[in-house]
């Protein structure tokens, strides 16, 4: 009987232990992400956008009505670095909202589109991402296609087969990404 208790407090010492390291490991891992740089200037509103915060991200309203965009960022890039890109197309007539992903993981968020157009009302809706957050825009995509008119890839591709569905796509690249081919 004494032998048995030694043997559950031993397990549950190196389960614990265990825990403890994977924690550690994923706080350092989700902590160490790329910050945006300069963003203020894209976060002020202007005369042509607006900007506000809303509960998963920012919300970027220009003179466009009847066309917007969801972007989901890239793997352990901070949202806010898209804030240059997202208001220019905000200027341009496409309102924008950049999601905020928890633990800048796409795939911890890829439902949020769900919410910003249940939420809002436009005539038309592109789902965009970068990288990590453009492969779970297509996951998004795949399952929800009949919401969407088209979805875009900044340096991402596609892991599902969208031929069966109508969306336009438009995938965007470097020439010399190295990464994607």
């Amino acid at each position: 009987m004494q032998h048995r208790s030694k043997k559950i407090k031993k397990s549950f010492f190196i389960i614990l232990v265990v825990l403890i390291v994977l924690s550690g490991g994923s706080a350092i891992y989700l902590g160490n992400y790329y910050h945006s740089v300069d963003v203020e200037k894209y976060m002020n509103g202007s005369s042509e956008v607006s900007v506000e915060k809303f509960d998963k991200g920012w919300f970027f309203d220009g003179a466009g009505e009847e066309k917007a965009l969801i972007f989901y960022p890239g793997a352990k890039v901070e949202d806010l670095t898209y804030a240059s890109l997202l208001k220019q197309l905000a200027v341009d007539g496409i309102d924008c909202y950049l999601v905020h992903m928890p633990g800048n993981l796409a795939f911890m968020g890829m439902n949020r589109a769900d919410k910003i157009m249940e939420t809002y009302s436009y005539d038309h809706w592109y789902l965009a991402g970068h990288s990590l957050g453009g492969a779970m825009a297509a996951v998004y995509a795949d399952k929800n296609s009949e919401k969407l008119d088209g979805l875009i890839f900044l340096a991402a591709y596609s892991t599902k087969d969208l031929s069966d569905t109508d969306l336009k796509v438009l995938s965007i690249y470097g020439s010399n990404d190295g990464v994607v081919n």
